[in-house]
């Protein structure tokens, strides 16, 4: 039931984005798989809109069947797909097709593929498809390239921090980098490429945030910071491939905060990318708390607090 309503309720949150919608980024300077759909919507914002909620509507399906894969909460639930939807759609100035968003659709397969390492799935290769999924992410969201890094942190926990699986994930990076790079050459481009790069590096968005959208981030925080001491409190009961997913996910978490922090030209559109081990951390929370009605008040003040941060 929840995974029919989930893509009904992203919609209903989506009327503003769909009524009156609005480019989130500038067109002109962008990477090449985005400025590629650009041209495929000719630009249109509504097209781009539409493009964009069957893309989280696909991220919540897919995180669903994420968890029955590798069970990192421990039972089956459909709960992370409205998790997800409406941890995704909370930054609303944020709702509707942005570069980081399409992006995390290839951020999410490298977590994937990080994951099958540690199940011992052909690592080498689950290594350069993680690299390559991050390559592509960085082809359309400049910035997702730092995730090269996260993996092979992530690695260093999975203690499979190899000579081989290291490299793997670089040619595996490096790929979509040199196909999209020589296509540019081949086609004299190759200097407005570098020009888009560089505007990037050195342009940042202001959005304009209202007080409802503080005190929604200080829920959020609020609940993000409960659900993870409950996660690493029951760690020690969990498996030991939900522990190691755990900690995949705790470092990447961290990561994007850092890179949020760290880096001058990236914005609140890194809160995408959050919004994985986010749902991830709440899901457990929420499914495998035994304090019923704490959890149960929890719950219903963060609903509320996502229907707060849309309605005013």
């Amino acid at each position: 039931m929840i995974l029919i309503l989930s893509p009904v309720i992203l919609a209903l949150l989506w009327i503003p984005a769909f009524v009156n919608p609005h480019l989130l980024a500038n067109i002109s300077s962008q990477m090449p798989i985005y400025k590629g759909l650009v041209n495929l919507t000719n630009g249109n914002p509504l097209l781009l809109n539409i493009t964009a909620y069957f893309l989280l509507s696909a991220l919540a399906l897919l995180i669903v069947r994420m968890n029955e894969r590798f069970l990192f909460i421990r039972v089956r639930t459909d709960l992370p797909a409205l998790l997800l939807v409406l941890t995704g759609s909370g930054t609303t100035v944020l709702n509707g097709m942005h570069p980081a968003l399409l992006s995390l659709i290839f951020i999410f397969f490298a977590i994937e593929n990080s994951f099958a390492i540690y199940h011992g799935e052909k690592t080498i290769a689950k290594s350069f498809n993680a690299g390559l999924f991050i390559g592509l992410a960085a082809m359309t969201y400049l910035f997702a390239s730092i995730y090269l890094i996260w993996f092979w942190l992530a690695l260093v926990f999975l203690k499979q921090f190899k000579t081989r699986e290291f490299l793997a994930a670089l040619a595996g990076f490096i790929v979509p980098l040199f196909i999209i790079f020589s296509l540019y050459y081949l086609n004299d481009n190759l200097y407005y490429l570098i020009l888009d790069i560089k505007s990037i590096i050195h342009d940042k968005i202001n959005y304009s945030l209202d007080t409802s959208q503080a005190v929604y981030w200080g829920i959020l925080g609020f609940f993000l910071l409960v659900s993870t001491i409950f996660t690493l409190r029951i760690n020690e009961e969990q498996s030991i491939n939900s522990r190691k997913n755990v900690s995949i996910l705790t470092v990447f978490l961290v990561f994007t905060a850092a890179a949020f922090l760290m880096t001058r030209a990236s914005g609140i559109e890194l809160y995408y990318f959050a919004a994985i081990p986010i749902t991830v951390f709440l899901s457990k929370y929420f499914v495998l708390s035994r304090y019923s009605w704490i959890k149960e008040v929890f719950f219903i003040t963060f609903l509320c607090a996502n229907l707060m941060v849309h309605l005013l």
